[in-house]
C-alpha cells in the first residue's frame, strides 16, 4: 500500500512539475501554487478512475474495450485542457500549449514502471491451470457440487480427447468429486495482483519460478518455511511435529500424501520422506491437492537445494488480488 501511494506521490509531482512548466511557456498570467495543485488533483484522480476501468474491462467485451479506448483518449488529451483553462481563465490554444509538456510526465512514468514499479513493486499475472483451484482458477470447466450445490471447477481436456470416465472436480467448499458431465463451456482463468516487495508467510499464495525451469512461473500456496520440518498427515499439515490450524477461508481442505495411479510413486512432506528445509528454502502446495504438481512431487531442485523446495531467490512475490474477472475478486492479503 505505501509503494502504491508513493507512486502516486510521484506522479502528481512530475505531473505539477511539467504543467507549471507548461504555464509559463504558454505564458499565462496570474500562476499560483494553489491553482497549479487544484489542477493536478482533479487531472490525476480522473487518470487514476480511467486506468481503473480500462483494466477491468480490458478483457470484456469489444464495447466495452471501446469504451476505454475513448475514456483514456478525452482524459489524456480533452479533460486536462478544460481543466487547465477553466483554472487559469485561458484560451483553448494557451491551454494546449500549457498542457503539451505534461505529456513528459507520462515518459517518467512509463520508466518508473518498467525499471521500478513491475520488478520490485506489483505485477499481474494470468492464471492458467487449476492447481490452485477453487481458490485461483485458470481455463476450465464448471459444474455443480452434488454435496453443497456449490461451483466446482476442473482443468478442460485438449480438444479431440475424450472422456473415458468420471473427472475430478473440486468447489468452493474444496469438496473433491467425480463427475461424468461437467458443463464443457470452457471459462477464463483469473487474473491476479503480485506484491514483490512482501516477504511470503505460510498460507500466503505466492508467485515463483519453477526450481526445475525458472522460465516457467508457478503460483502455490507456502506451507513450510525455512529451516521448518513439513509432514502431511491426516489430511493436515505437521510443523515441526505440531499440527497447523488452516485459515477460516481453508476450511474442509485437505491435503492428499499418497498418490495413486500413474502419479503413484514416494511423495515429499510424508511421515516416510519429511521435507527438511534449508535456511532458504519454502515448501509448497496446491489447494487442488488431489491434482497439483507441487513440493510434494519434484525430483530435481536448484543445484545447493532440496528438490522439494523454491530457494528464496526464486520468489516473485505474494498474491494480493484476484481482480478479474470480476465475479471473482477477492483480497487474498
Amino acid at each position: 500500500m505505501l509503494s502504491l501511494l508513493g507512486v502516486q506521490v510521484f506522479t502528481f509531482v512530475v505531473w505539477g512539475l511539467f504543467l507549471r512548466l507548461g504555464l509559463n511557456w504558454a505564458k499565462v498570467p496570474e500562476i499560483t501554487a494553489r491553482k497549479v495543485v487544484a489542477a493536478t488533483i482533479v487531472v490525476v484522480l480522473l487518470n487514476n478512475i480511467v486506468a481503473a476501468f480500462a483494466l477491468l474491462t480490458s478483457w470484456g467485451s469489444p464495447a466495452l474495450q471501446i469504451a476505454a479506448i475513448l475514456g483514456a483518449f478525452v482524459i489524456t488529451i480533452i479533460v486536462p485542457t478544460v481543466v487547465v483553462a477553466t483554472t487559469f481563465k485561458v484560451s483553448g490554444w494557451r491551454a494546449v500549449q500549457a498542457w503539451l509538456p505534461t505529456l513528459l510526465s507520462a515518459v517518467s512514468g512509463g520508466l518508473l514502471v518498467i525499471f521500478a514499479y513491475r520488478p520490485f513493486i506489483f505485477e499481474t499475472f494470468v492464471i492458467p491451470t487449476n492447481a490452485m483451484a477453487p481458490t485461483i482458477v485458470g481455463f476450465h470447466w464448471q459444474g455443480t457440487c452434488p454435496d453443497c450445490g456449490a461451483p466446482t471447477y476442473c482443468s478442460p481436456l485438449e480438444e479431440g480427447r475424450f472422456v473415458h470416465g468420471p473427472v475430478n472436480m473440486i468447489c468452493d467448499n474444496f469438496h473433491v468429486t467425480l463427475s461424468n458431465s461437467p458443463e464443457e463451456s470452457v471459462y477464463g482463468g483469473d487474473r491476479i495482483a503480485v506484491a514483490k516487495f512482501l516477504t511470503p508467510q505460510r498460507w500466503d499464495l505466492a508467485v515463483f519460478k519453477y526450481p526445475q525451469d525458472p522460465a516457467v512461473n508457478y503460483v502455490k500456496r507456502v506451507i513450510g518455511l525455512p529451516g521448518e520440518e513439513v509432514i502431511i498427515q491426516d489430511g493436515g499439515i505437521w510443523i515441526n511435529g505440531v499440527r497447523q490450524q488452516l485459515p477460516a477461508s481453508l476450511e474442509g481442505l485437505e491435503y492428499v500424501s499418497e498418490a495413486e495411479g500413474h502419479f503413484a510413486l514416494d511423495l515429499w512432506g510424508t511421515s516416510e520422506k519429511p521435507a527438511l528445509l534449508g535456511d532458504d528454502e519454502y515448501f509448497v502446495l496446491g489447494d487442488f491437492s488431489a491434482l497439483s504438481y507441487d513440493s510434494r512431487f519434484w525430483e530435481r531442485g536448484v543445484d545447493g537445494h532440496n528438490p522439494y523446495a523454491v530457494p528464496k531467490s526464486h520468489m516473485l512475490g505474494v498474491v494480493t488480488t484476484t481482480y478479474w474477472p470480476k465475479d471473482r475478486w477477492r483480497a487474498h492479503k
